[in-house]
């Protein structure tokens, strides 16, 4: 799963270089042109190499590493769906989760409100 990874999150990796000032467009062909230089590599039964190839593309102005930590998977969670610690208390700033819906009348209405 992790070597498919990269492919899996190149919308993260996009939307990450834009922040820091890249164009959309052309990093959407960029994404396009190594992904496929990627999967042919691995088709020959080399290992995945789209990170370093993103990142040896100047556009997107990220380095191998940047990008990794972009992929690191506790930003892709939700804090409530992640384990607690030690502690057993949640360090999490989200808002509570609503369990169960309301089923009649004005509670449904102040539910969705």
């Amino acid at each position: 799963m992790r070597e498919y990874l990269p492919f899996i999150a190149t919308e993260n990796l996009m939307m990450e270089a834009v922040k820091r000032g890249g164009d959309r467009q052309a990093l959407h062909e960029i994404i396009r042109t190594c992904s496929m230089a990627a999967t042919a590599r691995m088709k020959e039964g080399e290992p995945c190499d789209l990170l370093r190839r993103l990142a040896a593309e100047p556009a997107f102005g990220m380095t191998e590493a940047e990008m990794e930590a972009v992929l690191d998977p506790a930003r892709s969670v939700p804090c409530y769906l992640r384990p607690l610690g030690k502690s057993r208390r949640s360090i999490c700033k989200c808002p509570p989760r609503r369990t169960a819906v309301p089923k009649t009348g004005t509670a449904v209405r102040r539910w969705f409100t």
